[in-house]
């Protein structure tokens, strides 16, 4: 018993302490949880509405609004980093939300923050597979002699062939391949924040 208490990290202590036994194994090292974080939140930069707000706001409103919503951002990461520390439970957020909105409206706080992950999620993913998808659709019109030399440039039909294959290869890598999503991750922050990378598209 004293060696399983040794081996116990402060999460799992604190989920006994909640009257939770941990049944997921935590497979995810903190670099490579942020990494996934630092991807997720790059999605966002290149999107086809960034390209959008490029052209009808300009640069200065997306260089200022973005440093701005950052600034406030930071009090909402450190109050969940907060509550995390003290709920470190699976599906947490609707555990936090049930728990902070107390016994009569905590089920529906659950609710809605269920439902509002669910469709952050989804449009996320969506998002991520329709940039994806430009981005393939640009290498082969650029690898095949770009579109004044006559390359070839995706149809609607072949783009939207290409934008359910990707959805298919990330639900499959995210159910069985963990590690392998957790790796490309690591390769996308070094590559994203790689001076290199910088050059290329300055």
């Amino acid at each position: 018993m004293n060696h399983q208490a040794l081996e116990m990290d402060s999460g799992e202590k604190r989920l006994n302490e909640l009257g939770y036994k941990q049944e997921l194994r935590r497979e995810m090292s903190l670099f490579k949880t942020m990494a996934i974080t630092f991807s997720c939140m790059s999605v966002f930069t290149g999107t086809p509405l960034y390209g959008q707000s490029l052209r009808y706001a300009g640069p200065a409103p997306l260089i200022w609004g973005w440093i701005v919503v950052t600034f406030f951002t930071w009090f909402v990461g450190i109050a969940m980093a907060e509550i995390c520390s003290s709920f470190p439970t699976t599906g947490s957020l609707y555990f936090w939300a049930a728990h902070l909105a107390g016994p009569m409206w905590g089920p529906f706080a659950s609710w809605c923050c269920a439902w509002l992950e669910t469709i952050g999620l989804v449009s996320a993913i969506g998002a991520q597979a329709y940039s994806a998808s430009q981005a393939l659709q640009m290498v082969i019109l650029l690898a095949t002699g770009t579109n004044k030399g006559g390359g070839y440039f995706a149809s609607r039909g072949v783009f939207l062939c290409m934008y359910i294959g990707l959805t298919i290869i990330w639900a499959v890598l995210n159910t069985f391949a963990l590690q392998v999503i957790a790796f490309l991750n690591i390769i996308s922050i070094w590559w994203q924040v790689s001076p290199s990378n910088s050059f290329v598209f300055a």
